[in-house]
């Protein structure tokens, strides 16, 4: 039997590392911050389940799980740093929670899966390139100049959120407002 601090690696109270391989991951409780880099790549997991003891998602913290399909970020977080859900690219639900503060720049960049995302009232910060984005490939870099992209059918939902307003008109992009969307 695998113990829990097998699979865990964590200091005060911060999970640095991911050493496991199942599907379904279940972050212990007490965790309050997903460091840095602590299941990037990961190429097994499909589902994670964080306790509402979590307040920051770190800094490219789930990069490149290219299984990852699902993530219920709880009320507890109030951060998701820059590149947190990067090239997730069999992520399909990203569900967010009243309490959530602050999405850093390309926190679900690439994650071409990803067909909708519902803004709550209490975000106040969205950066650059965190929602329906995509990194340039070869062509588009080289040939036309471009090192990003907005993928189509991509539905940012919010409810007169200000930050919301503001990421879809600094990127020129459609207005999709939801009135009244009650948030799971």
């Amino acid at each position: 039997m695998i113990t829990e601090e097998a699979v865990f690696e964590s200091k005060d109270s911060v999970l640095l590392r991911y050493k496991g391989c199942e599907e379904f991951v279940i972050v212990p409780d007490g965790v309050t911050e997903i460091g840095r880099t602590a299941f990037q790549n990961n190429k097994t997991m499909k589902h994670i389940s964080l306790p509402d003891t979590v307040a920051v998602i770190g800094f490219q913290a789930f990069a490149g799980c290219d299984c990852l399909e699902e993530a219920d970020i709880p009320a507890s977080v109030r951060v998701i740093e820059a590149y947190a859900f990067m090239e997730c690219r069999n992520l399909k639900s990203v569900t967010l929670h009243e309490g959530l503060r602050e999405i850093s720049l390309w926190a679900f960049g690439s994650c071409r899966n990803l067909k909708s995302i519902t803004i709550p009232d209490s975000v106040r910060q969205i950066g650059q390139y965190a929602l329906g984005f995509e990194k340039a490939g070869y062509q588009e870099r080289y040939v036309y100049g471009m090192y990003h992209s907005f993928y189509n059918g991509f539905h940012i939902y919010h409810n007169d959120n200000e930050a919301a307003i503001k990421y879809i008109a600094f990127h020129k992009l459609s207005i999709r407002l939801v009135r009244n969307q009650g948030f799971l």
